[in-house]
């Protein structure tokens, strides 16, 4: 076996339970950003779609170039996201479907949790379109679709030259942040692609982050300066990603952070949340660490993917229940959000992922 083939094996991106507590946070960010304003809850899916990348792209990179694109390990991988995504994703379109039809000639075709008309519905579910929140859906997807050649791709440069793969990433990630027009609506896969990229790269710093491991000892100075560095970056990426929020933003500089800000700001974002996950993966035991590590954080990672499609129906229905009175509003809406994730998640989600798991047979790298 060469040694660029050893390298691909590597599994430095594998899960860790921590990252679910990451997970949750982008959740809450996500659920905040739209109990205030939408627009807001934008870095949230930045952190999201980074996550998704760099945990996914451990499986075709744990196995050797030829096995990255073998079909038993692709229809293993797509079967595996299908079972992830589909069933609640189906279901919550064709119940907004049905919600915005009755609700057509009372409310002028408001649906929940989504405006799904009619017309659309074909397109929603083909992934054609994303209304409102669900845009996140098919943009995801079609990455799923993208990263398998991705890797295949990387793999390929690394063999011609050990770290031309990684430097050919690195480049396609500062061109696109530079030349790419990022819009916030739509489901084109081309003005995230950059985001997504970095997730890739963050797998990458952990392989060679396994490099340094086997290079220094755990207990020498050398291995103990690398991860106290990574464990301060990931502090001050957190701590400036609490400024980044408008309600923190106000408090400290009382004044609101504007929206265009926002907007051209998903480079940064993507380098905060890099920055992030290394401290919490990288820089050993320690307070970031210790944080998302809780009960309470892990709890809202399992639940994120239900607390994202559901919560903007509460959000919405207890305003037109409480137009005058927004703050209790929004807690009824919270509550209610992570009440009805919490029940998705136990009697839906996790089932469909343990039958899912002893239905198929992990393809052997």
């Amino acid at each position: 076996m060469s040694t660029n083939t050893q390298i691909m094996q590597k599994d430095a991106g594998a899960r860790i339970n921590c990252l679910d507590g990451v997970r949750g946070a982008a959740a809450i960010s996500v659920v905040a950003g739209h109990l205030t304003d939408g627009f807001i809850a934008v870095p949230g899916v930045y952190l999201f779609f980074i996550l998704s990348a760099f945990l996914l792209s451990s499986y075709f990179f744990k196995r050797s170039i030829t096995d990255t694109t073998s079909i038993g390990s692709l229809v293993y991988f797509f079967q595996r996201r299908f079972f992830r995504i589909f069933p609640l994703f189906f279901a919550i379109v064709l119940s907004s479907a049905i919600v915005t039809s009755f609700l057509s000639t009372n409310l002028g075709g408001i649906g929940i949790p989504a405006t799904v008309t009619k017309d659309q519905l074909l397109d929603v579910l083909l992934l054609q379109s994303g209304p409102e929140f669900l845009w996140t859906i098919p943009v995801e997807v079609k990455f799923y679709l993208f990263l398998p050649l991705i890797v295949f791709v990387m793999a390929k440069l690394n063999v011609l030259s050990r770290y031309l793969g990684d430097f050919s990433l690195l480049v396609a990630i500062l061109v696109g942040f530079l030349t790419i027009e990022k819009t916030q609506s739509g489901v084109s896969l081309l003005s995230f692609l950059p985001i997504f990229l970095c997730g890739i790269l963050l797998h990458r710093i952990h392989h060679w982050y396994a490099c340094l491991c086997e290079k220094y000892a755990p207990t020498s100075t050398q291995f103990r300066q690398i991860q106290s560095s990574f464990k301060a970056l990931g502090l001050a990426a957190l701590l400036c990603w609490a400024f980044s929020m408008p309600i923190v933003h106000e408090a400290v500089l009382q004044r609101s952070i504007e929206r265009d800000v926002i907007a051209k700001s998903h480079a940064a974002y993507s380098v905060l949340f890099m920055l992030l996950i290394s401290g919490v993966t990288l820089g050993g035991q320690g307070l970031i660490r210790t944080l998302f590590e809780t009960r309470l954080a892990t709890w809202l990672g399992n639940i994120s993917f239900s607390l994202y499609l559901v919560h903007v129906g509460f959000i919405r229905g207890f305003d037109l229940v409480l137009p005058n009175q927004p703050h209790i509003a929004g807690v009824l809406a919270v509550a209610c959000s992570l009440s009805a994730s919490t029940l998705i998640y136990r009697r839906f989600e996790h089932p469909i992922l343990i039958h899912t798991q002893a239905w198929l047979k992990p393809h052997q790298a």
